[in-house]
């Protein structure tokens, strides 16, 4: 059963809101018995994005709305624009940029539901430099970029 909160319609930006840094994560639906989350992300202008990580609690699918993102999994690296979509299943080295000086949008479906969105609320109140301690305490683990 979904959240007392929760209504079956939701307008761009409507949701529980998160500020992480310069991208605003909204939560839109998490089911628990249908196993999964959506949140609608809003990067605001410039390059960003996750860097190498990986998480053994979830997993995720970005799907692109507005902008153009670099998504690299394990080994491979794809640009994908409005429409594209990319899968990160769990314990894969994965990461996300966006590349264009705009505004980007994604939604992101995460399973098991309310993993990521526990992650995020925590991290988003926590001071900068506890950010990578909050993201072992929720199984993600960030790794050194690849040799050049």
């Amino acid at each position: 059963m979904a959240n007392a909160d929760q209504k079956g319609f939701f307008h761009r930006g409507e949701g529980r809101s998160y500020q992480l840094g310069r991208i605003t994560m909204i939560f839109k639906a998490d089911d628990p018995d249908a196993g999964y989350s959506v949140c609608e992300t809003l990067s605001h202008p410039g390059g960003i994005g996750a860097s190498l990580h990986r998480h053994v609690t979830y997993e995720e699918t970005h799907i692109v709305i507005e902008g153009e993102y670099e998504f690299r999994l394990g080994e491979e690296v794809f640009r994908l624009g409005p429409g594209g979509m990319a899968f990160m299943p769990k314990g894969i080295v994965h990461s996300s940029t966006k590349l264009n000086d705009g505004i980007g949008r994604q939604l992101i479906v995460s399973s098991p539901a309310g993993v990521f969105e526990a992650f995020i609320a925590e991290a988003s109140v926590a001071p900068s430099a506890e950010f990578r301690s909050i993201a072992a305490k929720h199984g993600v683990e960030f790794v050194n970029p690849p040799a050049p």
